[in-house]
């Protein structure tokens, strides 16, 4: 193991003397660029984010190439934060909701919905539990043809 670790090292040290730096892709920069390789249209989906938090996760490496964004987030002490953070990305819209309860309810469609949630089990009262209790309501906001990427820790 200390092998690997120093030989990463060594070829990261070499590489930077000619001005290469390998850096790892964050999950979303690869979905980004598989999506890219399919040839879709990442202007022109319109994403939303169940579990916004403070923002300080992925929604940067996609927020700014989408047509709109629409961040769903239930603690209202993030709303300052994801509208600073984002207030470049076109059409943002920041609402402080249960993004379960705006699931049933809503009636605006989405083509690009990213799901993060926090811990394992969440909630008030620990009523929900990973990504399950996103199933069926989701389908409720998916346009047509829609992407669902699902983060799973």
């Amino acid at each position: 193991m200390k092998f690997k670790n120093l030989s990463k090292l060594i070829l990261n040290n070499l590489l930077s003397i000619f001005g290469v730096k390998l850096t790892k892709l964050h999950s979303m920069e690869k979905v980004i660029n598989k999506l890219n390789k399919k040839k879709v249209k990442i202007d022109n989906l319109n994403a939303l984010e169940l579990f916004a938090g403070y923002g300080s996760h992925h929604i940067n490496h996609y927020g700014e190439i989408v047509k709109s964004l629409e961040l769903w987030e239930i603690d209202h002490k993030c709303q300052s934060s994801l509208e600073f953070l984002y207030r470049r990305c076109s059409n943002l819209k920041v609402k402080i909701t249960d993004s379960f309860s705006e699931m049933k309810s809503s009636k605006k469609k989405y083509d690009f919905i990213v799901v993060d949630n926090p811990l394992i089990f969440f909630g008030e009262k620990s009523e929900y539990c990973e990504h399950f209790d996103i199933f069926p309501d989701i389908f409720k906001v998916t346009s047509n043809e829609s992407i669902i990427c699902i983060n799973i820790k």
